[in-house]
């Protein structure tokens, strides 16, 4: 977020949510145009943890709550791996 506040082009919630929808759908077009439906899946990777900002000041974990989307939480065991 404070990248977009330093270009003057702040990114809404419903922006991001839109372009990871959109996203999410070329992937599955894509697998349907080649007949591929053999457990593809898409990866939704996030920047920080899931308690880090989005770009509005919204909490990762809140900001992509309305996809409803099964986690999978990487992290290490060093200090601020998970938070």
């Amino acid at each position: 977020h404070l990248a977009s506040q330093r270009e003057g082009r702040m990114v809404s919630d419903e922006d991001v949510i839109k372009a990871t929808v959109n996203e999410i759908e070329s992937n599955i077009e894509a697998a349907n145009a080649c007949n591929k439906h053999d457990g593809s899946f898409s990866l939704v990777e996030t920047a920080g943890g899931v308690l880090s900002p989005g770009p509005s000041g919204t909490l990762q974990a809140d900001l992509y709550r309305p996809l409803r989307l099964p986690v999978l939480l990487v992290g290490d065991h060093k200090l601020g791996g998970i938070g």
